[in-house]
């Protein structure tokens, strides 16, 4: 049974075409679906919307659906009546498929959709928008992927090969870009191979969902479904993003703020961080190793030039080994022979010295503008985040899931 989650607020005039192509689009698959509607605190009528909708005739069961795809109602069929709540125990039949969940209080995305899923009956769950930019008819395609794939988890990419963004305007899309690449910097590792983790359209098997461990927060469930659950195999369907028309979007800064939370605790949760430090750590140990080289190189030899080189060499090498060997010792592990540990030392070394040069062009830049303190800390921090983002993107690169992309 496939259970859908649509959070809605506030998304009155799209309940409607929503329910009807959703409903079309699950029978069409010939499985037993249900559509959980998580309503937070909406104004503008969307719960009476969908009330009258469980009411109406028009509205029948699943297995009425399949019979019946082009929706011709038999005049023999009775009318039902009544409602269906999400805590009202079995509904009546012919109603069960559409259900309603009202949430007054914690009003949030994440959290809307775990709650629907954790009411929900099917053993394939799922999360779409009710504001028809995710177009419900690729619901078929996505579940004919997941069984066909053998996946844990399908979602709809906008950035895999056939998909896009719509009618975007450039700031959108600019931001959307910038967030999909600051998520995939610091969560390397879980994002590996995935190339739209923010989008919100998507199924996945309730086995794989590992929904206890989930601690949403913010709009973007997929990300933390990724993160914390971890599903092994992931399938990508592409989609092309909808354009609203009707209803108000809900971005903004709250959800900024949010997202950039999110990965925060995550980049936490997942080990990032401490990776991150580990790889400080080392830095800090190359440090002393590249004072201690020089004090002694300067001494043998007359060439200052000379002993700065060799002994800045014999730092890099100093942190190549401690990161190899515990910083990212996961992802050398994976490929222990020397040819693999050679092939990540020429990376690390052509890695670092590009590291150097962003120092050096940063700090002879900002000296005209700011005191040579302040300009020497900023060439720091920048070729230090260079350093540790790109070697974790190419020397330590984590294999990916395993994403098994469907042609357009």
């Amino acid at each position: 049974m496939v259970s859908l989650v649509v959070p809605t607020r506030n998304e009155r005039a799209n309940i409607e075409p929503m329910v009807r192509r959703t409903a079309a689009a699950l029978a069409a698959t010939g499985e037993r679906f249900e559509l959980l509607i998580v309503d937070d605190a909406s104004q503008d009528g969307t719960r009476q919307e969908i009330r009258r909708l469980q009411v109406a005739a028009a509205w029948r069961s699943p297995e009425r659906q399949r019979a019946d795809p082009a929706g011709n109602r038999s005049p023999h069929s009775k009318r039902p009546t009544g409602a269906t709540r999400a805590n009202s125990g079995e509904p009546p039949s012919g109603l069960g498929w559409l259900r309603l969940i009202e949430r007054d209080h914690d009003c949030d995305l994440s959290t809307a959709v775990l709650t629907g899923w954790r009411a929900a009956r099917g053993d394939v769950l799922g999360c779409m928008d009710a504001d028809l930019q995710h177009p419900p008819e690729l619901l078929t395609e996505l579940l004919l992927t997941l069984h066909e794939r053998h996946a844990d988890l399908v979602l709809a990419s906008r950035y895999t090969a056939g998909g896009a963004l719509g009618a975007w305007g450039k700031a959108r899309r600019l931001g959307s870009r910038a967030a999909t690449g600051l998520a995939s910097l610091m969560l390397p590792g879980t994002l590996a191979g995935i190339t739209d983790p923010m989008s919100g359209f998507f199924l996945v098997r309730r086995h794989a969902a590992a929904l206890d461990a989930l601690r949403p927060r913010g709009y973007k469930i997929l990300l933390e479904l990724l993160a914390r659950a971890g599903p092994q195999v992931v399938a990508e369907v592409p989609f092309r993003f909808g354009q609203r028309t009707a209803g108000s979007s809900k971005a903004g800064w709250r959800p900024t703020w949010c997202f950039l939370r999110q990965v925060a605790s995550l980049a936490a949760a997942t080990g990032e961080v401490r990776r991150m430090i580990s790889f400080g750590a080392v830095g800090l140990t190359g440090v002393a190793v590249n004072y201690l080289a020089f004090w002694l190189l300067h001494h043998l030899t007359s060439s200052t030039a000379l002993a700065a080189a060799a002994a800045s060499a014999i730092a890099i090498g100093n942190n190549f080994l401690g990161d190899e060997f515990y910083t990212f010792r996961d992802a050398s592990s994976a490929a222990p022979s020397v040819r693999d540990r050679l092939r990540r030392l020429a990376h690390f070394y052509t890695l670092s010295l590009v590291g150097l040069g962003i120092n050096t062009a940063s700090v002879t830049l900002l000296a005209e503008l700011l005191p040579w303190p302040a300009a020497l800390a900023v060439g720091i921090a920048l070729a230090s985040a260079w350093n540790y983002f790109s070697n974790a993107a190419v020397t330590w690169r984590r294999p990916p899931r395993a994403v098994r992309a469907r042609a357009a």
